[in-house]
């Protein structure tokens, strides 16, 4: 009855969104101890709304279908942020703090849930300084700069992978990717050689998406996509593809930066 489900991604969203539980666990305790009060308001704004969102928006029976309907996949994350984790949270931590009659148990308690912040880590307490004024990766901003002294086109045609992909879409929306999100993510959760080689022949959809995420593709059928797609620019990970497969494929190689090596298109 639920084979079609596919609960790695949902597992995998959780998990993206509260890597760290300890704040979702408290979340839930939170909610147990308004239905143990009883407090009607409370019930119906917090416990009434957690329970809604647990029957809908957080039920694979209902998402899987529509996700797959509107092409939402990579944006399902956000709906967490629907929760008022962090209100409830603070809210019940200021009324502990205020019920300590004695200053000395107040302060004890003050750094306990100071602690209690800084364990659970993530960006709720994380001091870093971002890469660069546009807040993401060094290698996003060094991988357009490649392909801007390198083209003379003013909307090149480019891969990459999957990382990248989401990235620098958005720090430079003239490079074209002939893509969507719901190609991307066909083979989100799975590791390259976890991935059935045999698919590449199902659509030019299921091999351009099995290459993205570093899957060694059928040589002839990566030539045809950058080929029929007038790929300019292929943004290569280290990480992937061998020496060896490169140098089947209608690429010449133009430069690198950490992480990444770009190739220009033959072809094209």
């Amino acid at each position: 009855m639920f084979g079609y489900l596919d609960l790695d991604y949902f597992v995998g969203r959780f998990y993206q969104c509260w890597w760290n539980v300890l704040y979702i666990v408290v979340y839930i305790g939170c909610l147990f101890y308004i239905a143990r009060k009883k407090d009607k308001v409370m019930l119906q704004i917090f416990v009434g709304m957690f329970l809604a969102a647990l029957t809908t928006i957080f039920n694979p029976l209902i998402m899987e279908p529509l996700l797959d309907k509107i092409g939402w996949k990579d944006r399902y994350i956000r709906f967490y942020w629907i929760l008022p984790v962090g209100f409830l949270c603070s809210f019940f931590a200021a009324k502990l703090i205020a019920e300590q009659k004695k200053g000395a148990e107040r302060n004890i308690l003050l750094l306990f849930l100071t602690c209690f912040i800084f364990l659970c880590g993530g960006s709720m307490s994380e001091l870093s300084a971002d890469d660069n004024i546009y807040k993401v990766d060094n290698s996003v901003v060094a991988v357009a700069e490649m392909i801007e002294n390198n083209t003379d086109k003013e909307n090149p045609v480019i891969l990459c992978d999957a990382e990248m992909y989401y990235w620098i879409r958005q720090y430079d929306p003239k490079l074209v990717i002939p893509v969507t999100n719901k190609i991307m993510d066909l083979y989100q959760f799975q590791s390259p050689d976890k991935i059935d080689l045999a698919e590449e022949k199902k659509s030019w959809k299921n091999a351009v998406s099995m290459f993205m995420h570093g899957v060694e593709i059928d040589v002839d059928i990566a030539n045809k996509i950058f080929e029929d797609k007038e790929i300019d620019f292929v943004v290569c990970n280290k990480e992937y593809y061998s020496d060896f497969y490169l140098n089947y494929l209608n690429l010449s190689y133009v430069d690198s930066v950490d992480g990444y090596e770009l190739y220009r298109c033959i072809s094209n």
